[in-house]
């Protein structure tokens, strides 16, 4: 969970290239606004993703599920996306789209991150034998361009999208 902060940099100065999530100015700047949150390597950053499908494989719109996944940015490139290492927090059942009201479901993952945030998590470090204060912070949520509408709000598609 420290990876991002004990990794090995390359020495080439003013290194342009964005090998990991922590060295992207949204990882920066995060840290220069929180100090808190910078000065303990093992508070963690969180992605998150949602897309619809129709579970039973056909392409009529009967149903709609939404899954919603988050994932850890602390952890190796090579490791941060895979399978084991994505958590599915929400299914978003129904008959129908959620359209604009997903927000209403995403608010329970918000009012969790809320609480992560605000209120650390007491957490035991294997590795260091010690316990400490967890924070959570959502840094980036993948989309495609129609969900991007979804979760902004905005309207995406049609003559004044």
């Amino acid at each position: 969970m420290r990876w991002h902060a004990e990794r090995v940099k390359p020495d080439d100065g003013d290194d342009p290239k964005l090998r990991h999530l922590a060295d992207a100015s949204q990882w920066r700047a995060l840290n220069a606004e929180f100090k808190f949150f910078a000065d303990d390597a093992r508070n963690i950053v969180l992605g998150a993703s949602t897309d619809g499908m129709n579970p039973f494989g056909n392409q009529n719109t009967n149903h709609s599920t939404w899954p919603v996944f988050v994932w850890m940015y602390n952890l190796p490139p090579w490791k941060c996306m895979k399978e084991k290492y994505i958590h599915m927090t929400m299914l978003i059942q129904g008959p129908k789209q959620p359209g604009n009201d997903i927000n209403l479901y995403l608010g329970l993952l918000k009012e969790e991150l809320q609480t992560l945030w605000t209120t650390p998590a007491k957490t035991w470090d294997a590795s260091k034998g010690e316990y400490f204060y967890m924070r959570a912070a959502l840094i980036t949520t993948v989309q495609d361009y129609l969900r991007y509408g979804y979760i902004s709000g905005q309207v995406c598609h049609g003559y004044c999208g």
